[in-house]
């Protein structure tokens, strides 16, 4: 039958096909059968892929993959990203830092360089630089050695200390000492001398050598060499008499003949002798020929000695030492070889100072008060009750005084009294308080007058004044506050409301307030709002200050503190100048 071959699966890069033989006829599936894998199918991805990431100094590159094997379709370039840097892990330090500046240290780019970051680091106390040379701060000399430092460049600091060894040609002295001097004899050359160094001995030049001279001699013609007395065995030499200093022969000796009696030796040999003791009997011993040693004398024995001792008296038994409190004892001596008693101890007195007890006990204490000394204590020994050191004195504490406080209030015609109190002995202290000062005027003047019939707090003054006028004219000791207290500057002008007061540390003991007419709200000068002020009054709207209602009442001559229109206008004219203030200062006060 005829069939064909139907591709129902297509083939891919990575995956088989399959096809189908189908029945040209009826269309039935005949055979299915695989369709080998087709490297060049492949199925692009809709969008590109970035494969190599831009850097700040590269291009990058992105590029079209297949969906089924990854492999690269088609690629383009990625513009440089001047952006995209990559730090280096580590920063570079640019700078060091050293003991005195602090030294800079950079992050830089892994592919272009750029500096990503700049920071500090922090001054290192122990990055010195030494300098170059050793600096000598003391020079060697022949006899001492130097000393030389190393000091860092930037802060000075000795990095190094060392010494300078000694300079053996470094001299302080001159060279004018003489030594080894040595005079030429018959036995011995001679030497000059070599000059050394004053300050270290050392030779500056070498000496030279003398010749012997035969004739210098040292000594005296009195030596006897070779001389031998003749005994009964051999001739005898009267000897050579020769020079001390050589030995030279100055006289030749004789023979002198045989003597037969002429022991050569003496009978003076003494043997097996033994010294008698006090536990031994003794022996003088044989006396022998000392040239032949024959028996001259046999010895005899010698009786014990009592007081013939083999060892010595020093040993000390019942010593005992003097204290402050008890007699001591010197010990019984004894001899070391028997035992004996050699000499019997003495008592020793009571020593005064040997002390068994500390110096611990503490007598006569007493207290120092506000007027009167006092003592530490006497220090006396436990053991005997001595003293040990005589107090010393505590000096008074004197008084601790309180605040003064007033007692006795002063007045205008009787000092006063303030009294202080010690906190510690009660005791009192206490002063006089001068009299009050009363604010008077010094004279009346044109411009400064004193209202007693109205008041005696005020004082009146024209608006031109100072704070320094007021004063100047006033009794000393005063000064010039605002309403609230607080001290005007002098060159202020004087306003309505001021007080001058007079004060004794912190108390006001007299005041007077300043009355300027037509300033009746207390900023100085003369303006509308002074009039509104007091036509306010006038009409009940205002509930003026004393002092205000007398800057206000200037109408009339009576000074009764009534404020009406009157005075109201009279100050409204003279804030626009057709009123005369300053002659109404002279002529109604």
């Amino acid at each position: 039958a005829a069939a064909y071959y139907l591709v129902t699966t297509e083939p891919t890069c990575s995956a088989k096909g399959e096809e189908k033989l189908l029945c040209e006829y009826c269309g039935d599936v005949l055979e299915t059968r695989e369709v080998a894998i087709n490297e060049n199918a492949h199925k692009a991805e809709e969008d590109y892929t970035v494969i190599t990431e831009p850097t700040c100094f590269a291009k990058g590159e992105e590029g079209i993959l297949c969906e089924y094997c990854d492999k690269v379709l088609e690629t383009r370039e990625i513009a440089i990203d001047e952006d995209a840097h990559k730090a280096e892990e580590d920063y570079t330090v640019i700078t060091e830092p050293t003991c005195t500046a602090k030294g800079e240290e950079k992050l830089y780019c892994e592919y272009c360089n750029a500096v990503l970051d700049t920071r500090e680091i922090a001054i290192d106390e122990n990055a010195h630089k030494a300098e170059a040379e050793y600096i000598v701060i003391t020079a060697p000399t022949c006899t001492a050695k130097g000393e030389e430092k190393l000091y860092c460049e930037y802060c000075d600091t000795v990095l190094e200390t060392r010494e300078i060894a000694i300079n053996k040609n470094a001299h302080t002295g001159t060279a004018n000492v003489v030594k080894n001097q040595k005079a030429a004899t018959c036995t011995a050359e001679g030497y000059t001398g070599d000059t050394c160094w004053s300050c270290c001995d050392a030779v500056s030049v070498k000496g030279s050598v003398i010749a012997k001279k035969a004739d210098a001699h040292t000594g005296t013609a009195n030596v006897v060499k070779n001389q031998k007395a003749a005994t009964c065995t051999a001739e005898g030499y009267t000897g050579d008499t020769c020079w001390s200093c050589c030995g030279a022969v100055s006289v030749k000796g004789s023979v002198i003949a045989k003597k037969a009696d002429a022991h050569t030796g003496t009978a003076n040999v003494v043997k097996n002798q033994k010294a008698a003791t006090c536990t031994a009997e003794g022996y003088t011993g044989d006396t022998y020929w000392s040239c032949c040693n024959a028996l001259s004398t046999k010895g005899s024995v010698i009786a014990k000695k009592a007081d013939a001792h083999t060892g010595t008296a020093n040993v000390v038994k019942n010593q005992k030492a003097a204290t402050c409190t008890a007699e001591g004892y010197t010990g019984d001596t004894y001899w070391s070889c028997c035992n004996a008693l050699s000499t019997k101890g003495s008592v020793i007195a009571k020593n005064a100072n040997a002390h068994t007890g500390k110096a611990d006990v503490i007598k006569n204490k007493v207290a120092a008060t506000c007027t009167q000394n006092g003592s530490v204590g006497d220090v006396y020994y436990s053991c005997c009750d001595a003293l040990y050191q005589k107090g010393s004195v505590i000096p008074a504490t004197g008084h601790s005084w309180g605040e003064y406080k007033v007692t006795v209030e002063a007045t205008v015609e009787s000092e006063g009294v303030k009294t202080r109190v010690c906190s510690v002995c009660n005791a009192e202290d206490s002063v006089s308080i001068p009299k009050i000062e009363k604010i008077e005027i010094v004279e009346d003047t044109e411009e400064i007058k004193i209202v007693d019939e109205m008041s005696e707090t005020d004082i009146y003054v024209f608006d031109t004044l100072t704070v320094t006028d007021i004063v100047e004219s006033l009794s000393d000791g005063v000064e010039v506050v605002d309403i609230e207290g607080n001290k005007v500057e002098e060159d202020a002008p004087l306003a309505t409301g001021m007080k001058i007061v007079i004060t004794e540390g912190d108390k006001i003991v007299d005041e007077k307030v300043v009355v300027v007419p037509f300033d009746v709200d207390g900023k100085a000068g003369n303006t509308a709002a002074d009039a509104r002020l007091a036509l306010r009054q006038s009409v009940g709207l205002e509930n003026l200050a004393d002092y205000q209602l007398a800057a206000a009442d200037v109408a009339n001559t009576s000074k009764n503190r009534e404020v009406d229109s009157a005075d109201a206008r009279l100050i409204l004219r003279a804030s626009v100048g057709l009123e005369d203030r300053e002659q109404w200062f002279k002529t109604t006060l």
